[in-house]
Parts: C-alpha cells; structure tokens; sequence
C-alpha cells in the first residue's frame, strides 16, 4: 500500500503473506521454546495469541490475523512437540544395548555414534543415544557396553543440542569397552549409502571418497577431524551441507536431460516428483533439502503455468512447511545457516552485484561482471551468516570470498560427476573406473582449502551474544530493499545495526 500523494511510499516492510507468516511462525516457536518448562505459561500464551487471531478476524484486520494466527500455531507446534518428545531420566548403572545407524563423526581418538534401537537393563529407552568410544564401529552393528545413560542437552538455544534432539537424541553415553554382539539387516537407505561409499572407496580411495560422500549426500562420518578443520578454516565447508546448490544441480541434471529428449520443460515435474523425495530421504529430510525442493518445484509450477516466481515467497513457504512438521528445526544450525544464506542472496544479490560489476562491452568487462556475479553470490550468502558463525562458533573465515571462487565451481563438477558415475558404478561395477579422475579432483579439492586454511589471520576470531546476532540479522533485513521506507531510514537501520554488532565484537 503506498500513498495516493505523489507516490511516496509508506509501508514499513514490502507486504507478503507468506513471508510475515513464516516469521510469525518463528516468534511463536520461540516464545513457546523460552517457556517450555513452565506450563501456565504456555497456556497463557496460547490462550493470547489465539485470542488475537479471533480479533483480528472479528473486526477485520487481515494483518493482525495472520500475524497472531500463525504465532498461535507456532506456540501450539513448539509445545506439542517438546510434550510427546519428554524422555525420563535413567538412574543407575547398567547394561545398554542398541544398534548404531549412524557415524556422526569421526577423530583420531575415535568418533561419535548414534544409537537407535536402545535398552537399558533389558527395557526399552524412549529416544537415541549419542555415543561415544575409542573403539571403531559401522553402520547396524548391535553392541553392548556397560555404563551410566544421562539426559541430553534439550536447550532449544544451544545448537549442538538443538541439532542433536532435531535426530532425536535424547541421551548420551560413552565407553571404550564396547564389545559387537551382530550385524542388523540394513535399511534401504542404509544399502544404498553403503553401495554407493563401496565404489567410491575402491575406485577414489578412502578420503576422497568420504569426501565425495560428503559432497554428495551430506554424510560427515567418513571425513577426517583434521580435513573438516581445515575446510571450516578456509570458509568452505559450508559444500557439505546439502542444500539449494545441490538440489539445483539435481534439478538441472534431470533439465538437461528432459532438453535431451526434446520434452518440454514442464515434464521435468515428474521425473523430480520422485527422485527429489528420494534424495531428501538419502540426506536423512535435512532442512536445507526440504526447502531447496519446495522452492525448486514452485519455481518449476510457476514456470509450467507461466506465473510469476516470487523467491522470498517461495523461501517462506518452505519454511513454514519445515518448521510444522518439525518445530525443533527452527533452532538447528544447518537450518538457521540455509535459510540465512538464501535469504541474503534473495536481498543483496543484486545490488552487490550491481555495485561490483563494469558496465560496457567488450570481453575483458564481460569477464569482469561474471567475477562479480560470484562475488556478489558469496558476499550475499554470508551477510547474514556472519552474524551467526560469530555467535556460535565464535569465528569466521577471513579468506572466504577468494576460497569460494575456486571451491565452489570445483565443488559443482565432482558433485555433477560424481552423482550419475557412482550410481552407474554401483549396477555396473566395471564402470567404477570412470571415477578414479575424481579421486585426483577431490584431492586437489582438499589440498586446495588447506592452502586457505594455512594463510595467516585466516580467522577472524570473536564471540558475540546471540542477542546481538539476532539484532544484526534483521538490522540488514529491516535495511534492504524488502522494506518499502524512505532509503535514508533503510540505510540508516543497516547502519545502527551493523554498529552495535561491531561494538559487540569488542566488548563481548
């Protein structure tokens, strides 16, 4: 809505449903997450919100209605939720048997593992376990060991173990006395994982393998500590978490096939109606896969119907999607990192992009504006991710825009070679050979953010409080181009926010 005098704009922010829904949302998780221990208070608060959802639909204000509407949902998810996943506590110390169905990670003293399947003393334990031992395990050994169970970390604001109880973890244990009493059958998933890491394994080597398995499906168990560390350090891990990038390439493989075929772009539904489902059952429904697949196919209905695609909408709907289903979401890292990377793209893509690129002809400044589109790509993606690798893990990578140049488009091509040859190698084994130049690729890959990562002041090291983290986040928000207000004002929210985050920089 804008003023009938002389256009001039008066909306505080550029009105989307589904963008004020999806926030809506978010502020009623977390309310709800804040007071989850005191139920009166839950009850309050979902009596309110409620409440001012029937209001706003009374007299008339769809704005109030949807804003408290949505907070009431997200109240009544959050809690719901946190009621049906309570796990008791164990006492004593006793026998524990369970199955272990996922390496979580892996280091030189041993590793993590998640235990699903679990008893303590001969009775079943409600929730996984997070164990971890010296000794070496694989997928669906069942074991025993001797020990004491204890409750995990159920803080919604802490986001390992928000991202720990998002797996449903509920306790954690640790013995290096740990003896295998059988093999499990394995799951469908579990086979297919395992196939396809055999191939790799033979044909790639180890580490390239666990790399490409890595860049593939998400899976972190077969990287080492020391190259995990060091592609944190070079600022380009971020290549393991299966999201947008990945479902695009996904999504562009089965494209170019269908162009292939001469079959018209919409037909491209079909095909991605069954392998994208499958692949977010391969990446265990991580939260960046669900979303980059609910906007992929909305970008994709949109272009069927010739309808116009609205990226922020399509970003909030995914997220309502997610944050429904699995209110716990809401506080994982992999999804707080996802959704801000996309979010900033969506706002700061183009103006970076065109500050930064040459106008004119000519190849040279042909050249120069496809640098700057990967320039902008980058910077945008970590506008709002500085904040929260700053508030987490107390760090950021100072190399990362040069580091990104190079890794992602090398990145691209193993994940675009490695997706089609590994699954061909595995129904026909004499096929594996045509990934052997992607052990090469991969090494160099490593080698390549080893060399970032060993650069001096390549992190710039600084704790902030997530207080602050949440104000800069939506300081830029507030100061881009979604908020319709004079840019003055825009630009100088931007700038106060940005200010005070700085200043917690050196006083946190």
């Amino acid at each position: 809505m804008r003023s009938a005098e002389d256009g001039i704009k008066t909306e505080f922010l550029n009105y989307r449903p589904p963008f004020f829904a999806a926030v809506s949302l978010m502020c009623g998780i977390s309310a709800s997450a804040l007071l989850r221990t005191i139920w009166w208070a839950e009850i309050i608060l979902a009596v309110l919100t409620v409440a001012s959802f029937i209001f706003g639909v009374f007299v008339k204000k769809k704005t109030v209605a949807l804003i408290c509407g949505w907070a009431a949902a997200g109240v009544i998810a959050f809690y719901l939720y946190y009621a049906f996943t309570y796990a008791p506590p164990v006492e004593g110390y006793g026998i524990v048997t369970g199955r272990v169905s996922d390496v979580m990670s892996v280091y030189s003293e041993g590793g993590r593992y998640l235990l699903t399947d679990v008893f303590f003393n001969g009775e079943k334990v409600s929730g996984h376990i997070e164990f971890r031992t010296s000794e070496t395990l694989s997928v669906a050994d069942k074991i025993v060991f001797q020990g004491r169970l204890f409750l995990a970390d159920v803080d919604p604001f802490d986001s390992y173990g928000a991202s720990l109880l998002g797996e449903g973890v509920r306790y954690n244990a640790a013995s290096d006395v740990v003896t295998v009493i059988g093999r499990d059958a394995l799951t469908f998933t579990e086979k297919v994982k395992a196939a396809l890491n055999e191939v790799l394994t033979v044909n790639t080597g180890t580490e390239s393998a666990g790399m490409i398995m890595g860049l593939m499906l998400g899976e972190r168990g077969g990287i080492s500590g020391e190259v995990s560390d060091t592609l944190s350090a070079s600022g380009i891990s971020h290549v393991l978490s299966v999201s947008g990038l990945h479902v695009s390439f996904m999504a562009g493989m089965v494209y170019a096939f269908m162009r292939l075929i001469k079959r018209p772009p919409k037909r491209a539904l079909i095909p991605l109606a069954v392998i994208l489902p499958l692949y977010c059952v391969l990446t265990g429904f991580q939260p960046g896969v669900i979303r980059a697949s609910v906007t992929t196919f909305v970008f994709l209905i949109a272009l069927s119907a010739k309808a116009r695609y609205d990226a922020l909408n399509a970003l909030s709907a995914s997220a309502i999607i997610i944050l429904l289903c699995m209110p716990w979401s809401l506080f994982d890292l992999s999804f707080q990192m996802s959704y801000a990377a996309v979010l900033g793209i969506i706002l700061f893509y183009r103006p970076i992009r065109a500050s930064l690129a040459p106008r004119g002809g000519g190849t040279v400044r042909r050249i120069a504006r496809r640098a700057a589109g990967v320039a902008a790509l980058s910077l945008s993606a970590n506008a709002l991710l500085l904040g929260i690798s700053l508030s987490v893990f107390g760090s950021f990578a100072v190399y990362f825009l040069p580091a990104n140049f190079i890794a992602v488009p090398l990145a691209s091509l193993i994940y675009v070679l490695a997706v089609p040859l590994s699954f061909i190698a595995v129904i026909i084994p004499a096929a594996g050979i045509l990934l052997t130049p992607l052990g090469y690729l991969t090494e160099l890959f490593i080698d390549f953010s080893a060399l970032f990562a060993g650069l001096p002041g390549n992190t710039l090291k600084a704790a902030v409080p997530v207080a602050a983290a949440v104000v800069y986040c939506f300081g830029l928000v507030f100061g881009s181009g979604l908020n319709l207000m004079d840019k003055k004002y825009r630009y100088g929210t931007a700038a106060l926010t940005t200010a005070f985050f700085v200043g917690m920089l050196f006083t946190g």
